[in-house]
């Protein structure tokens, strides 16, 4: 029989937006520059639950994988919340072209990039041990 741990209370949201533009300049008939420009900002907000153990085939009970390593570490899982917001600005700049040199053709491109990056995150988290959730065998994922 499958079993699920996703409790009805967890949820993952993401918004995502991104916009971005390009230019482009021909100089005489053989060089080119670029510039690439993106600003992306994410913003999120999730409040789960995992479980990382083994079952007690005898009575269903979990047996955390770290459980050896003596009090405290006897834990099953994890429970907890994530909110952030990420903005992203990046720019792009490069030529590229062809010129001759030594009575030969070359080509030759150069540029440079810039990224800067904010970050705002804020979190919560908790250990969950075997008597919180009892028998895997009766678990209905609420928690």
């Amino acid at each position: 029989r499958a079993r699920s741990t996703a409790p009805d209370w967890a949820y993952n949201d993401k918004e995502i937006n991104k916009v971005f533009m390009t230019l482009k300049q021909r100089f005489a008939d053989t060089w080119q520059a670029t510039l690439n420009a993106t600003h992306s900002e994410v913003e999120f907000d999730s409040k789960m639950m995992y479980v990382d153990a083994y079952v007690n085939k005898a009575d269903g009970m979990l047996v955390g994988p770290y459980s050896n390593y003596g009090p405290g570490f006897d834990y099953v899982g994890g429970t907890g919340w994530n909110s952030g917001k990420r903005k992203v600005d990046a720019l792009d700049l490069f030529a590229d072209g062809s010129y001759e040199l030594f009575g030969r053709q070359h080509n030759l491109m150069f540029g440079g990039s810039y990224s800067k990056q904010n970050n705002r995150y804020f979190s919560s988290w908790a250990n969950i041990f075997p008597d919180e959730i009892g028998s895997f065998y009766n678990f209905n994922g609420n928690f």
